[in-house]
């Protein structure tokens, strides 16, 4: 990713938290942890009908800036492995930045929004006692929208599907070169998260 990249995304996500204690002082607790567990679904035409769909876990951190506004960073994981021909597992870590609007009714939360992110992929392919792999970093995209549940102890649950765009570059394996490979797909996580 490019370094004005990164600093665009730094600067913002500080804004946003910084913010915070100024636009939303009412609320103490503004902010919030949440652990994401589910499915990542490949959807592009270069891979959905060649690969499995693969785990999703995630780690994020986010406030909101007013009752209705915020913004979350994301650490996570997830794969996918191709059903046919050799061994390929492809594995990802997308870190991302997105943001929020929310809608409050009650003790439900309904939120959807938008970011990027930077995604580290690590690509291997075996054939037979043979493998070779290649690490690569590169730009993703998502859009996502969810719901949750805030129980009065400030833990809350909920559901999220997002839909992510993201291609690797070209890729070499044994020799071998490969055109960019798009691995634009839906996930969908069950929540588990606590408000500070």
């Amino acid at each position: 990713m490019r370094r004005t990249s990164w600093v665009i995304l730094l600067l913002t996500f500080v804004f946003i938290f910084s913010l915070s204690t100024l636009t939303f002082a009412e609320d103490s607790k503004n902010s919030y942890f949440v652990l994401k567990g589910g499915i990542y679904s490949p959807d592009n035409d270069d891979v959905k009908d060649f690969t499995d769909e693969g785990i999703n876990l995630e780690v994020a951190v986010g406030t909101y800036t007013s009752q209705y506004f915020g913004g979350e960073l994301g650490v996570g994981y997830f794969q996918t492995r191709f059903k046919e021909g050799p061994k390929v597992t492809a594995k990802f870590v997308p870190i991302t930045f997105n943001l929020l609007g929310r809608y409050p009714a009650g003790p439900v939360d309904l939120y959807g929004g938008g970011g990027m992110g930077a995604y580290i992929s690590k690509t291997e392919v075996t054939i037979g006692v043979d493998s070779d792999s290649e690490v690569d970093t590169f730009y993703g995209f998502q859009v996502l929208v969810g719901g949750k549940y805030n129980m009065p102890n400030d833990f809350f649950i909920g559901i999220e599907g997002k839909y992510i765009w993201t291609k690797t570059p070209e890729q070499q394996f044994f020799g071998v070169p490969l055109a960019d490979t798009h691995y634009d797909g839906f996930i969908a996580t069950v929540n588990v998260g606590t408000r500070y």
